[in-house]
This record gives C-alpha cells, structure tokens and sequence, in this order.
C-alpha cells in the first residue's frame, strides 16, 4: 500500500506542476484511498482510470509515472 500511495503522491505532483486538471481526479482517489471506508471504491475506480491518459492528453513522463502507479495498483491489490 505503501508503494501505491508514493506512486500516486508523485503523479499527482507532476500532474499539478504541468497544470493538468486530472490531478484533481488523482487527488480525490488517494483521498479515498486513505479512508478504510472507501478504499476499495478508489481501488476499482483508479483500476478504470486509464483512458485518462489519453483525454488529458498525459506527457510520455505523465503517462511513465501513471503506469508506476497502475503497477503499484496491480501488485497491492491482484489485480486482472
């Protein structure tokens, strides 16, 4: 878990540096993320988040830092 929120704290770091508004999204889910209650709800929400990469138009850095932050996803929860 710990890996997971470091991956996504770095996303959200650079996304908010770029000006990119999905950050905002990162932002929420890490929030959620940290809240027992609705972890499993970011969990499944940030397992569908990739066609954000695409509609926000990531940087090839962006989209490095998203797919640490996916493998971190994966390797926490098993996931599909």
């Amino acid at each position: 878990m710990k890996d997971l929120q470091i991956k996504l704290e770095e996303l959200i770091g650079v996304l908010k540096k770029n000006n990119t508004e999905s950050y905002e999204y990162f932002v929420n889910q890490k929030e959620l993320l940290d809240d027992e209650q609705h972890m499993f709800e970011a969990v499944e929400s940030l397992k569908k988040s990739y066609s954000i990469i695409q509609y926000a138009n990531f940087s090839f850095e962006e989209e490095k830092l998203y797919n640490q932050m996916y493998d971190a996803l994966e390797t926490t929860f098993n996931s599909d």
